[in-house]
């Protein structure tokens, strides 16, 4: 399939990106409840887990952006204790010796990545955090004049090739190129549509979430500002 995949999005009357109950590798601790939208062949794989209960892990055995879609979570170790109700995130890095409460009805989008090197760190992502200017898209691949754009990094994984972060940008429109990287993109405010090389067309608001495959060919159309949470996994030029 070479289009994006729409993991959650208001626009459509049911959101079904083609889920398949797969464990991420043998130590995943979610094995049974993990359903997986896409995964590739770089240790990387996004979807939605649904799951109520308490466990714990010696050491998590990836590194994994949990979006919590509803109910809550409860994550202790690293020295952290976080509360993450249903509209929130947070980052479990691999190796964090880690205890997990999820309270009843809690499901959640996730990103997970893995490498040889440990990253143990348990993090919220705060949505509300202050951005600064960044570059904007180059200009051949615009339609309509340079936006503004600024950004937030929030973490980086150089062994798995990852960042997570925030983003925004005043309205724009792109023309349809290959993407330059792995991109999970859950939107916290305005909107976008996103438009495949087959014109199927989708449209995303706050709390929707696409992940963009690397060298999907896809165009943005924003009308208004957007914001939103990443997680990519970059690629050598």
């Amino acid at each position: 399939m070479n289009s994006y995949f729409a993991l959650r999005c208001s626009a459509l009357p049911a959101t079904d990106p083609g889920l398949s109950p797969k464990a991420f590798g043998p130590a995943d601790p979610f094995a049974a409840q993990r359903r997986i939208a896409w995964s590739g062949a770089d240790n990387m794989a996004v979807g939605r887990t649904r799951w109520d209960g308490k466990l714990s892990c010696e050491a998590f055995p990836h590194t994994e952006l949990l979006i919590v879609e509803q109910g809550r979570l409860t994550l202790e170790g690293a020295g952290a204790a976080l509360d993450v109700p249903a509209g929130e995130a947070a980052v479990i890095g691999r190796g964090t010796a880690v205890r997990i409460h999820a309270h009843d009805g809690t499901s959640w989008i996730f990103c997970v990545v893995s490498a040889a090197a440990p990253a143990a760190l348990l993090q919220p992502v705060d949505l509300a955090a202050e951005l600064k200017p960044s570059p904007p898209p180059a200009a051949d691949v615009l339609l309509t004049p340079e936006p503004q754009c600024r950004s937030h990094p929030a973490l980086a994984d150089s062994p798995a090739r990852t960042r997570i972060g925030l983003w925004d940008s005043t309205p724009y429109t792109r023309k349809q190129v290959p993407h330059p990287v792995n991109e999970l993109m859950y939107i916290l405010e305005g909107k976008v549509t996103l438009t495949d090389r087959n014109g199927r067309a989708t449209e995303f608001g706050p709390g929707d979430c696409a992940f963009v495959p690397h060298l999907t060919t896809c165009s943005w159309h924003s009308a208004v500002n957007v914001r939103k949470l990443y997680c990519v996994q970059d690629f050598n030029p």
